[in-house]
């Protein structure tokens, strides 16, 4: 039996675990082998932190992936990383938790990792100048190692108000480091949605260039549940898809949703999506014997 050929390429986090039930980081590669996704992305936080994750299970997962060509990514940790904090000794923890992330994802294998660039609480709003140069010397440390090992970092927009990671310092940050191929933009749907006044296109087209990938799930302020999958939020996929389609972006999909079932509706949500816009005239077939049947009835 043939793998069935989606229109991009997917992949899960590991946001998907049931952390109740134990679930590991193994099980995750397993799920996504099983159900077909070509992409892991291992968030290093949390119970996941890299300081917990044994030298074994770093192998197992190395083999496993290799073996059914499943790439890898990871997630740094973000709860407390302040790449641009004024305070010398925070902003070294940060650069230091970033750091072990990037020999995390050389050991194995991964070929990026997203970092969340911080936040922008007083002092650092009110001396953004001087808060701006920590952020790039902490960057241009941690990109110095990116080089060495062979793994790219990806900067993941943000638009919540204190978070750093709006387009505008994305694009100054890119502009410093022009000649850097090892720094990138992550684009998260969520926050995407969180530009009410910018464009989905303005925001993914200015990146086009220097997107890793796509952190995919949907948001509705109205439901407390996070990371809900495409559809059960506010998001207009189909002008989602439509960009990626027209602007031939074909960076991988993570579906960061919040279980399983989620990542798989993602997935089936969007590929229904492609189907219509690339067969438009099964939709009018559809729609005309609808409306035979209304007539006849």
């Amino acid at each position: 039996m043939s793998a069935q050929v989606f229109a991009f390429k997917y992949g899960i986090s590991t946001s998907i675990l049931n952390l109740r039930r134990n679930e590991t980081l193994l099980d995750a590669t397993e799920f996504a082998i099983k159900h077909g996704f070509e992409h892991v992305e291992i968030v290093a936080d949390g119970v996941h932190h890299v300081v917990y994750i044994s030298d074994e299970e770093i192998g197992k997962i190395r083999e496993l992936s290799h073996r059914n060509k499943i790439s890898l990514s990871v997630h740094a940790p973000y709860y407390s990383i302040d790449l641009a904090n004024l305070s010398e000794r925070v902003r070294r923890f940060a650069i230091d938790e970033v750091i072990n992330a990037l020999h995390f994802a050389r050991a194995i294998s991964a070929k990026w990792i997203t970092v969340h660039l911080g936040f922008k609480f007083y002092p650092t709003k009110v001396l953004w100048k001087r808060a701006f140069e920590k952020l790039c010397d902490s960057l241009s440390q941690i990109l110095s190692l990116a080089e060495e090992l062979g793994v790219i970092v990806g900067m993941e927009l943000r638009s919540g108000y204190f978070d750093l990671g709006h387009p505008a310092l994305l694009d100054k940050v890119l502009n410093r480091f022009d000649d850097n191929k090892y720094i990138a933009v992550v684009i998260d749907t969520a926050q995407l949605a969180g530009f009410p006044n910018l464009p989905m296109i303005d925001v993914i087209s200015r990146f086009k260039d220097r997107i890793i990938s796509f952190h995919v799930r949907d948001v509705n302020p109205e439901i407390g549940k996070d990371m809900l999958a495409c559809g059960e939020g506010i998001i207009n996929w189909h002008e989602f898809v439509d960009i990626l389609l027209r602007l031939d972006i074909k960076k991988t999909l993570v579906f960061e949703v919040s279980d399983k079932e989620g990542a798989l509706l993602s997935r089936e949500y969007l590929e229904t999506i492609v189907y219509e816009k690339l067969h438009p005239e099964i939709i009018e077939e559809r729609e005309s014997i609808g409306q035979q049947y209304g007539e006849a009835g």
